[in-house]
């Protein structure tokens, strides 16, 4: 039997608000959708199968899976919560999936400090 994990990277709306330009609203956005593939890319990684949205031809978790063939996807394709399931731990991986999303907020952060 699987467990249903849901994920959700939020509050949106809060953090999109603070853009000044149209510049800080598409980085914002792509932000937002570049997380939840890397919390996606971990689910699938731990052997999770992503039920909500259908990403299997999606660009930009091609590249974060490490398909980097040609430029780097410019749209923030993949929402910012997704439904998964998983036979074997669920909890573990969602949290390991949070860590995933931690763990990059914190390097994308650095890089803009430097």
């Amino acid at each position: 039997m699987s467990d249903k994990i849901y994920f959700s990277l939020g509050p949106v709306q809060g953090f999109v608000a603070q853009s000044r330009r149209t510049r800080d609203l598409w980085s914002g956005s792509f932000l937002l959708s570049y997380l939840a593939g890397c919390a996606i890319n971990e689910v699938i990684a731990k052997d999770g199968r992503i039920e909500i949205p259908d990403v299997r031809d999606d660009t930009l978790l091609a590249w974060i899976k490490g398909s980097r063939d040609g430029m780097a996807p410019i749209i923030g394709s993949i929402p910012n919560r997704f439904e998964a399931f998983a036979d074997i731990n669920p909890k573990d991986i969602a949290i390991s999936a949070a860590e995933v999303v931690q763990c990059k907020w914190e390097e994308i952060a650095e890089a803009v400090w430097n």
